[in-house]
């Protein structure tokens, strides 16, 4: 069985739009999540693409606050000291509310793909799993990171989560600004799982066939299983090299 979905619903106040070529934008887009107990969240800080004829038709300026359906899209790009780095936008499939006066925190997604690379910090209790998302065979890999905490794990994946493993989950985007080990100015971004709708464990399945007909892999369905080129490394997530500088906000 193959996993896909990447879509979600962003929303925010608009702080600095900017020219992005081939009649589009780019806007980015902030908001501050709900307070949970005596944990005050800090600011997600999204980078979307929107067709420029509507930013003009919607009158969108900065201020204004947008509630959209999105894909996520990513790209490599070239940084300081001859380093790789992983662009993460959102591109605008469908705009659902756009206000002058409001304020809006929507952040949902629905993400399903194949699992890469599983990871866990010897430093704390939280562990990191890359998800490569991709609609069919045709489409190019786009490779998502999820932040999850043991505790978590241990109830969502009763036997536990490994490499080629198919998940699908519902999840937030949280974001973090910091500058990298190679001076680039960074914004990466993690999802955190509200829920995990199916977990297909790749492994257990051929183990339940041991002696009859293999399970089918992802290639006899026409997918390839992703390699592990391009799944961001720590750190690297996300990130606007030195000629992308002007386009961040507060610079």
């Amino acid at each position: 069985m193959k996993i896909n979905s990447n879509e979600g619903t962003l929303g925010g106040s608009v702080i600095q739009i900017n020219d992005n070529g081939n009649d589009q934008s780019i806007l980015w887009v902030q908001h501050t999540p709900i307070a949970e107990g005596q944990y005050q969240p800090k600011p997600v800080l999204l980078r979307l693409i929107i067709n420029t004829p509507l930013v003009q038709d919607l009158a969108i300026v900065n201020g204004t606050a947008i509630i959209a359906k999105v894909e996520i899209n990513s790209f490599q790009a070239k940084g300081n000291n001859a380093s790789k780095l992983t662009i993460t936008e959102y591109v605008v499939i469908d705009v659902l509310s756009v206000s002058n006066g409001g304020e809006s925190i929507a952040n949902e997604f629905l993400l399903g793909g194949t699992v890469g690379k599983v990871e866990k910090n010897p430093n704390n209790a939280w562990m990191t799993v890359s998800l490569a998302l991709q609609k069919s065979k045709n489409d190019p890999t786009v490779w998502v990171r999820i932040s999850v905490h043991e505790k978590f794990a241990t109830k969502a994946f009763k036997y536990g989560i490994n490499k080629g493993d198919n998940l699908l989950i519902k999840a937030k985007v949280q974001t973090h600004s910091y500058e990298d080990r190679n001076q680039n100015r960074a914004v990466s971004n993690d999802f955190k799982i509200d829920r995990v709708l199916m977990l297909e464990c790749r492994n257990r399945n051929q183990q339940a066939n041991p002696t009859n007909t293999p399970a089918p892999s992802q290639s006899q369905h026409g997918y390839d299983m992703p390699t592990d080129q391009g799944i961001p490394a720590p750190g690297d997530y996300s990130v606007a090299p030195t000629d992308m500088y002007h386009e961040l906000p507060n610079n």
